[in-house]
């Protein structure tokens, strides 16, 4: 028996006195966009069907987070084939996700996503691993990160801790805004007199971003979340990016605009 998997739709494929047969397999068709979250539901349906253990393989680290998150509640031992060669090696990740608890797990998906993966931007010259130490100091910024993706629209208060965690990053830990980051990191660059010229040696990559950049990626980070926490459902219904504005605005009272004149870096 093989199952053949076609844009969402599954296919068991039997062969017998030299023919074969194809039927759809209903409880697994997903309306799930890409592989790396349809993987979760097919782990389910293994386990439903009576497998006690299963293999995926991948050199993606993405579905390594997203398992390490679901493992949890999957009715199975998952391990993962990863890597090539004389590099390549089986990881156990249901026993690995229970070493580390369900919260903390969570908490590496939020972060993995925010600190960049496919769809969301990084922060240069930072990484992941260098963050992930300070991360793992604070049950505070980890709680925040936990909570990423829990709803489709980010808390106000997750919002304003991963801005504060993005100072921390960013060696200011007593700051709670980034602009304010900014600011002093700029002055430093400029030397004394604080004049930016044309001889200036600054490099604004090295800069956090604005508070009107980092807003709009922490909704969209929160979004890629909820997408990879609810893998295990196989139609998702989610809300479209400007229906997410539309409600916003009708909150508020007003449009989601970023500004793009210069002096708004500094702001």
């Amino acid at each position: 028996m093989a199952v053949l998997i076609v844009e969402g739709r599954a296919h068991k494929l039997t062969s017998s006195n030299g023919k074969v047969e194809a039927h759809e397999i209903h409880t697994i068709y997903s309306n799930q966009e890409e592989t790396d979250t349809r993987v979760v539901l097919y782990l389910h349906h293994a386990a439903a069907i009576g497998y006690k253990d299963a293999v995926v393989r991948t050199p993606d680290n993405d579905i390594f987070v997203i398992l390490l998150y679901h493992a949890h509640e999957i009715k199975l031992t998952v391990y993962l084939d990863t890597g090539s060669g004389k590099h390549r090696r089986l990881i156990n990740v249901t026993e690995f996700a229970e070493s580390l608890g369900k919260n903390y797990c969570a908490a590496l998906l939020g972060y993995y996503v925010w600190s960049g993966e496919d769809c969301t931007s990084a922060f240069k010259g930072k990484g992941k691993v260098g963050p992930l130490k300070k991360l793992q100091k604070n049950p505070k910024f980890q709680e925040a990160f936990a909570r990423l993706g829990d709803e489709w629209s980010i808390h106000h208060e997750v919002d304003e801790s991963l801005e504060q965690f993005a100072c921390v990053m960013y060696g200011h830990s007593r700051e709670l805004s980034v602009n304010t980051v900014r600011g002093k990191m700029l002055r430093k660059m400029v030397s004394e007199d604080e004049k930016l010229t044309a001889k200036s040696k600054v490099d604004l990559a090295r800069l956090p971003p604005c508070r009107a950049a980092l807003q709009p990626h922490n909704k969209r980070v929160n979004h890629r979340v909820a997408l990879y926490k609810r893998a295990h459902i196989a139609i998702v219904e989610k809300p479209k990016p400007y229906e997410m504005d539309e409600k916003r605005k009708r909150l508020t009272g007003t449009d989601m605009v970023i500004k793009t004149h210069f002096a708004s870096v500094f702001d």
